[in-house]
């Protein structure tokens, strides 16, 4: 629970300093195949659930700039050192409650 708190805690923050949005690397954007999502956050400044990741960002080793290395269902994904945190502290508590012993 400690850790998916911490994870919580960590999107939470970021995306609070930044106005509402989660801080996203156009890069990594374009990356993944979002050319769409990229283009309007270098014209528009923010898309959807993001926000251009740049010298204002506030908290950006906690925006959105990690992804996997390889296709997957749906895409590659975009995440966060937050959700890195939140899913594993969910692991954890799935985990815990299969073996009987919730922390």
């Amino acid at each position: 629970m400690k850790v998916l708190g911490l994870g919580l805690l960590m999107n939470l923050c970021v995306i609070a300093t930044n106005g509402g949005y989660m801080p996203a690397s156009i890069d990594v954007v374009e990356d993944v195949g979002y050319g769409e999502a990229a283009e309007a956050l270098r014209t528009e400044g923010h898309v959807s659930k993001w926000r251009k990741l740049d010298d204002d960002t506030r908290l950006p080793f906690l925006a959105d700039v990690l992804t996997v290395p390889f296709e997957m269902p749906g895409g590659r994904p975009i995440f966060s050192v937050g959700d890195v945190f939140i899913g594993y502290g969910v692991l954890g508590l799935v985990w815990g409650g299969m073996m009987g012993r919730i922390e």
